[in-house]
């Protein structure tokens, strides 16, 4: 997903304490309570890779458009989601 590599780029550019970041978002059909998103920070410091994360998980929220389509026994319809 290119949203998602723009943040990673966004991110290591303004955070000179992390090393390395890694973001991946589940595209699949998901069961409720499955882990969507997961992501890896690697930082001179904790904190570093802490608050990587933390912004990570901020911008993922409101940059990239993520569109999840629900199923029910009514039927199935698409969300489009931007935080």
């Amino acid at each position: 997903m290119k949203a998602l590599t723009g943040i990673r780029e966004e991110i290591l550019r303004e955070n000179s304490g992390v090393k390395d970041l890694l973001l991946y978002h589940v595209i699949d059909e998901l069961e409720p309570g499955d882990e969507t998103l997961f992501i890896v920070a690697m930082g001179e410091h904790r904190q570093d890779a802490v608050n990587a994360i933390s912004q990570a998980i901020e911008k993922i929220k409101t940059k990239p458009p993520i569109w999840k389509k629900e199923v029910t026994d009514r039927g199935a319809y698409w969300i489009h989601e931007t935080g």
